[in-house]
């Protein structure tokens, strides 16, 4: 998550290449993992196509045009994505208009637009490996108007609570997934609705506690912890890390072992 425009690790600010960061350490080791184990799906929690001069002041003023963020995503092979806060600075019609570039689904399961529908057409997916179906569901913080009130469409959209949107979502699936994964685009804890936790993850594993991983991201901090049978994980921005679940299923489709590792980019050989 967080990669925020970072295809190459290269800080524009400073003209020069890191070591440490970036899409293309990210493609490399993903690489390694699918070949280790084709069963593997790959699934971001947003804040993507915003964060370099590359982005925000050239390729999101001509949505219209390929986006790079974009296209080196359909490169990689991701599965789905969520949207995160900094997806909607631009506004609700170049966010889409961007987004429609996409070869995979684009998640925000609690966020509606001034027509009712989900405003990237999709709220969660089901991804199938091997005899597997694993549910995916994206939620992005409900906060959104707080940065980007004013921005054309956003202010027509509702925002749900996420703990909500994610019960309803996992009622909706019902018997049809073996493995539930969400990918929240929030921190652990509630930003602004301390009283409520429309924002908090917590809230989201609290009122679901049959969630099998949880994804966050937004705060741009390692998260490495396991709460009952669910294993959590969120990395730090532009592609420093990746957070690897390892889950292992009986001959029923039942999780039996889980595990998160965080894997820091550094000295990785960029793709």
């Amino acid at each position: 998550s967080d990669m925020h425009g970072n295809i190459w690790g290269y800080s524009y600010e400073d003209n020069a290449e890191t070591d440490n960061n970036g899409m293309a350490r990210l493609y490399t080791y993903i690489q390694q993992v699918r070949a280790e184990n084709p069963n593997t799906f790959l699934v971001d929690a947003g804040d993507d196509i915003q964060g370099t001069i590359m982005t925000d002041d050239l390729y999101n003023k001509t949505p219209e045009e390929p986006h790079p963020v974009v296209t080196a995503m359909n490169y990689m092979g991701y599965d789905a994505m969520t949207l995160g806060n900094h997806e909607f600075n631009w506004g609700i019609p170049t966010m889409q208009a961007i987004l429609s570039q996409a070869e995979f689904p684009v998640l925000a399961a609690n966020v509606t637009g001034s027509d009712g529908e989900l405003v990237t057409g999709a709220g969660r997916t089901i991804v199938e490996r091997d005899g597997v179906k694993v549910a995916v569901i994206g939620v992005v913080t409900p906060d959104v108007p707080i940065w980007d009130g004013g921005k054309e469409g956003v202010e027509a959209c509702t925002y749900e609570a996420a703990n909500t949107a994610v019960k309803n979502a996992i009622a909706e699936i019902g018997d049809g997934a073996d493995v539930i994964v969400v990918s929240a685009h929030m921190g652990m804890y509630a930003e602004f609705d301390e009283e409520g936790g429309s924002d908090s993850a917590q809230k989201i594993l609290d009122d679901n506690p049959e969630i099998d991983v949880l994804q966050v991201a937004h705060n741009h901090v390692t998260v490495n912890e396991k709460q009952g049978d669910t294993v959590i994980g969120g990395v730090r921005n532009g592609g420093r890390e990746i957070a690897r679940f390892d889950l292992t299923l009986d001959a029923d489709n039942n999780v039996v072992e889980s595990a998160v590792t965080i894997v820091d980019m550094e000295g990785v050989e960029p793709s």
